[in-house]
């Protein structure tokens, strides 16, 4: 058998009025969508009390007993590496999803195959049905009324969704730190924020961990509708993700932002400790003067004029050495015979006579 079980094998046609489980497995706000949107009961039994249901929890001891004596790395109650023997969990080698098949074929074949010795039948039974759980619920099915409901399986699966907060800016939707955009956002101008204010809109969104490329945004205040958002262009490195590599990927680049954001502290106390230095050596520098504040304030343009010359000596100075640099590489090249003469010529042809009067002034 496959991991997805076929309709005959597993008749599931309806939504039922109730479901019974143990009382940490259905606890939660999917399940709680579940109860509002779809109207069903969900009865949770008390704790330590598996008397209740009695039936689930001897099958667990069952399946268990039907693969542990060929599954090697089965957990045992006390490590036999304490008394000298080999500890087990080296020899774990079932991955999840292979456990996974093992429990639903056990499940698949006590549904189709096993027979309830001790069932109480009704008295308009057939003789010849088997009290096997599948013929059972399929005489039931055609032969009692019962309250199964139909529903759309996307409904459903958005219905068992985990949710959270969205909250919306400029980029789109940011869920998790990844944006998403959809057309209703556009069509409705949400995107746009405006000045006056401050706080970001949220949304409830559901995500599919499996799948990051896509969430649903509840519009309504019930969360009864909802828009289909896309991965936007802005997150496309999170594309053919799952949120938990989203997680991942946001953790690593955290502590490469956390290494880096050190050697850059690093480097601006660096680079302030060099101001002051500079700082100091210039105020230490600065010579005395007997002059009044307004003779200082009149010979700023004179100290200006003089900085300005100074540099553009400097800067000829470097000039002239770039080019006597430049000159000795070129001294080392043997030029070849008439390429020197064509590029003469040809610049001579792409420049016409007339160039310099286009901008001559006009004397008119």
């Amino acid at each position: 058998m496959s991991t997805d079980p076929t309709f005959k094998d597993w008749p599931c046609i309806g939504l039922p009025e109730a479901i019974l489980a143990d009382r940490a497995e259905l606890l939660g706000h999917q399940i709680e969508n579940l109860e509002k949107n779809f109207a069903i009961r969900i009865e949770n039994t008390p704790a330590y009390r598996g008397d209740l249901k009695s039936i689930v929890e001897r099958y667990f001891r069952t399946i268990q007993a039907e693969f542990k004596p060929y599954a090697p790395g089965v957990v045992q109650a006390i490590k036999e590496k304490k008394r000298g023997g080999k500890d087990y969990r080296l020899d774990a080698t079932l991955t999840v999803k292979e456990f996974t098949q093992i429990i639903l074929n056990s499940v698949l074949i006590y549904n189709n195959t096993h027979e309830l010795s001790s069932y109480d039948r009704d008295i308009d039974m057939p003789t010849d049905l088997p009290c096997i759980p599948i013929h059972l619920w399929n005489w039931g099915i055609q032969n009692r009324t019962g309250k199964l409901r139909s529903a759309s399986e996307k409904a459903i699966y958005i219905a068992l969704l985990p949710r959270t907060d969205g909250t919306l800016s400029e980029l789109g939707l940011k869920v998790f730190g990844v944006f998403y955009n959809c057309k209703e956002l556009i069509e409705r101008g949400l995107l746009h924020r405006k000045s006056a204010s401050r706080q970001r809109p949220k949304f409830k969104v559901a995500y599919d961990p499996a799948n990051a490329e896509k969430v649903y945004i509840f519009h309504s205040e019930d969360h009864s509708d909802y828009w289909e958002a896309q991965l936007s262009n802005r997150s496309r490195e999170f594309r053919g993700c799952s949120f938990w590599e989203v997680w991942q990927v946001q953790l690593e680049q955290k502590i490469t932002r956390s290494r880096y954001k050190i050697n850059a502290n690093l480097a601006r106390a660096d680079l302030e400790q060099r101001n002051e230095d500079i700082i100091e050596k210039a105020i230490s520098s600065r010579p005395s003067t007997q002059k009044s504040n307004a003779q200082r304030l009149s010979s700023i343009r004179n100290n200006r004029n003089q900085a300005i010359t100074e540099e553009r000596e400097d800067l000829k100075k470097s000039t002239q050495i770039q080019s006597s640099q430049n000159a000795k590489v070129t001294d080392n090249i043997i030029p070849i015979s008439g390429i020197k003469k064509a590029e003469d010529e040809e610049s001579t042809l792409l420049i016409p006579t007339y160039y310099e009067s286009l901008f001559d002034e006009d004397d008119n």
